[in-house]
């Protein structure tokens, strides 16, 4: 998707659910990118060590906006979104200390949260580390990312600011016109 996506960009629109309706409504022309840290956590890796995390709540449109490149397997999906999927996205350095040179790609990861509580994902894909990405020495933490609404309700968070990702392919007239109509 590397420069196929232009931005549009509004803000003071009341909740971030609008924005899922918009996507929902209009699956091939728009995305949403949003990307929210929900807490630190830590994850034991087949060596018994653990790796520090930052989890990372977000949705589908976030990778397209951000040029992530896929290493294996596939990114978050709006469907993964909406059905709260127990699934994530990690680095390949993350995959590499948690995994060794097997792949990673459905198997389990428990996240245990700061606050005690401990997750179960799927791994569903693993990211290229790119120039931008600090990666992690021993103590930094990686980002895994699992979809937005398995830990932040979009109803009750006020959208200051969304990135809504169109497809040119679909023609900028008629994304205008669609999101002029949604919100109008």
């Amino acid at each position: 998707t590397e420069d196929v996506y232009d931005k549009l960009e509004t803000d003071d629109l009341p909740n971030l659910q609008m924005y899922y309706d918009l996507v929902e409504k209009y699956p091939d022309q728009f995305e949403i990118s949003e990307n929210e840290f929900y807490c630190d956590g830590k994850v034991l890796n087949q060596k018994n060590d653990y790796q520090n995390i930052s989890l990372r709540c977000t949705t589908s449109g976030y990778f397209s906006m951000t040029n992530k490149k896929l290493a294996e397997g596939r990114f978050l999906t709006l469907r993964d979104d909406l059905e709260k999927k127990s699934v994530a996205v990690v680095s390949e350095t993350f995959a590499k200390k948690y995994c060794g040179n097997s792949s990673i790609i459905n198997k389990p990861i428990t996240i245990v949260l700061e606050n005690g509580e401990e997750a179960i994902f799927y791994v569903v894909g693993v990211y290229k580390k790119n120039s931008s990405d600090v990666e992690q020495s021993a103590n930094q933490k990686t980002n895994i990312y699992v979809p937005y609404q398995c830990y932040l309700n979009p109803q009750d968070i006020k959208a200051t600011y969304v990135t809504v990702v169109w497809n040119p392919d679909m023609g900028i007239d008629s994304a205008k016109e669609n999101f002029t109509r949604f919100f109008g």
